[in-house]
């Protein structure tokens, strides 16, 4: 080859490197301004508000998840006059709520509150205004309110951790579980509780995974949770171990991500929300650190009164709660998470251990404590439906139509036994005293003047009665003082099924009074012939009579 042919040569390669050289610069900027433009936030587009059309696709984009919480709705709103009244610590949440929304006052029979968490008596209070009424069902729509809620909650996060369909399974799973469906007819801080809770464990994982803006949701909702039940601190634990074993895995995106101004600045919200908390208790002249103490404790000083209960309580219960299929899928949905080290899966669990763990360290142990566990047992039950029954349905059956015939069978079929089991106490449930103590309420409203108070045991009879509520004393003597130093005393009421009625009372009446007594006009009894609750209401005055002279 010629010189002057090579030298040609030469340089149409160099430049054919050098155009070759300037449109990879060319890509990679584009890329880059790709990525960032999809990093950038998008600016909500306000006109939105107002089109139509932008509310018909968000009905149709999300018709299935809205389709669950009208059906769930309607079920839960069925069954929310179950268990026939409220119960202590229920009537206890009201008084506190109405005090709240009447008076701005935590405060229940006319005294500050300085045992319970201001967090689910706020929610009470809430609905009181809402709905401008103080009715048993307005106060329990603050539950019914906070269960929808959890169940759109996991729908949310899952559809973006996962997919869409695991999240409607999830959702629907969740709906029907026993143990979340009996607790939505009750007054108890559980599930408002397990709502926030649970938004606190899937943003933070999402944040960490996805967008880091859900940092400041997940403190934010475990601050409220914080204020509803204290055993939100168990969200630690498991969050440290997570961020620890990403450090090992990848030290430096991890360190990266720690350096982010969501991931600093957020867990000052959980400061943010919890200070009136700490304002509040500070006002009421509370220890914090031994409110702390005692409240963390859940009911353990109440198992030295009762028994103690084995520490393998929730484990055994966990058919009862999931019903026996749906804790076999349960348990397929674990063996798959550890077995594929799913990274979601296994985070998961390691929440549910921390709290079986901390709650079966506890004395007292009802299955309720561990209603926050509910929806991530649901996820992992959806996860077996979806990565394991699925598949092996898909493998072996040719037609598509089929296999899903076949799952939805199925779900009908977990669908009836969770009713039937959810149903055993939503039906047959009722709260100690009723409905005897409803009547005697009724009839002490209707007899005692607003300015005036009677003598009882137990939140109830503040809440039905809608009077305050002088304590007995500590025996007959204490009693019979307390009535005569009162005269605005106008009844004592005994009943046989509170346990905190002392016994000399139901046994002064049981030597003490008669036949004759019962007919006398002064001695009222209410209850039910087909059950044993019974409310003896006696006036004071003629109750002093009776007993004052035996004293000397």
């Amino acid at each position: 080859m010629p010189k002057k042919n090579k030298e040609l040569l030469k340089k149409t390669e160099i430049k054919k490197t050098q155009s070759v050289k300037k449109s990879d610069i060319k890509k990679t900027k584009s890329v880059k301004k790709l990525v960032k433009s999809k990093n950038k936030k998008s600016k909500f587009n306000y006109d939105k508000l107002f089109d139509t059309k932008f509310y018909y696709d968000l009905l149709v984009k999300h018709k299935e998840i809205l389709f669950l919480l009208f059906f769930f709705g309607y079920i839960y709103f069925s069954t929310i006059s179950s268990y026939g009244m409220f119960m202590w610590d229920e009537a206890g949440y009201a008084n506190i709520g109405k005090s709240m929304y009447e008076d701005f006052e935590f405060a229940q029979n006319g005294q500050i509150e300085t045992g319970r968490n201001y967090g689910f008596p706020l929610l009470i209070a809430t609905s009181f205004f809402i709905f401008g009424d103080t009715t048993d069902t307005v106060a329990k729509m603050s539950v019914l309110f906070s269960s929808l809620l959890t169940i759109f909650v996991v729908y949310f996060f899952v559809r973006r951790i996962i997919n869409k369909n695991t999240a409607i399974l999830s959702a629907f799973i969740l709906g029907i579980l026993p143990l979340f469906w009996s607790n939505t007819a009750h007054l108890l801080s559980e599930v408002p509780f397990t709502t926030f809770f649970t938004i606190s464990i899937l943003s933070f994982y999402h944040g960490i995974k996805s967008d880091k803006r859900y940092l400041y949701l997940a403190w934010a909702s475990l601050g409220f949770s914080y204020t509803i039940r204290y055993n939100a601190m168990l969200f630690g634990p498991p969050i440290i171990l997570y961020m620890l074993t990403l450090f090992v895995l990848d030290w430096k995106k991890t360190f990266n991500l720690v350096k982010t101004k969501e991931f600093l600045l957020s867990p000052f919200l959980f400061v943010l929300v919890t200070i009136p908390y700490y304002i509040l208790m500070y006002m009421n002249g509370v220890d914090f650190i031994e409110q702390f103490k005692l409240m963390s404790g859940g009911l353990s000083q109440y198992a030295l009164v009762v028994s103690s209960i084995p520490s393998s309580f929730f484990i055994v219960q966990l058919p009862n709660n999931l019903t026996f299929f749906l804790m076999i899928l349960m348990l397929i949905g674990v063996v798959y998470v550890l077995k594929t080290k799913n990274e979601f899966g296994i985070y998961l669990l390691s929440h549910i251990l921390m709290a079986l763990l901390y709650f079966s360290s506890q004395a007292w142990k009802e299955s309720r404590f561990v209603l926050s566990l509910t929806p991530l047992y649901a996820i992992l039950i959806a996860i077996a439906f979806m990565n394991v029954l699925y598949p092996i349905l898909k493998r072996d059956i040719k037609s598509k139509n089929v296999v899903y015939l076949i799952m939805f069978v199925i779900l009908l079929f977990a669908a009836k036994g969770a009713y039937t089991s959810a149903m055993m106490p939503l039906t047959y449930s009722i709260a100690n005293g009723y409905p005897a103590l409803l009547q005697s309420s009724e009839f002490i409203k209707n007899n005692v003047g607003e300015d005036e108070t009677f003598m009882a045991v137990g939140p109830q009879y503040n809440w039905y009665a809608d009077r305050i509520v002088t304590s007995y004393g500590r025996n007959i003597t204490d009693v019979v003082s307390i009535l005569e130093a009162n005269p605005k005393i106008r009844f004592i009421v005994i009943n046989n099924y509170e346990r905190s009625v002392p016994s000399f009372l139901l046994e002064s009446f049981s030597t003490i009074f008669n036949q004759d007594d019962f007919t006398s006009g002064y001695v009222f009894i209410f209850g039910d012939e087909k059950n044993k609750f019974r409310d003896i209401v006696i006036e004071s005055q003629y109750y002093i009579v009776k007993v004052k002279p035996l004293l000397n």
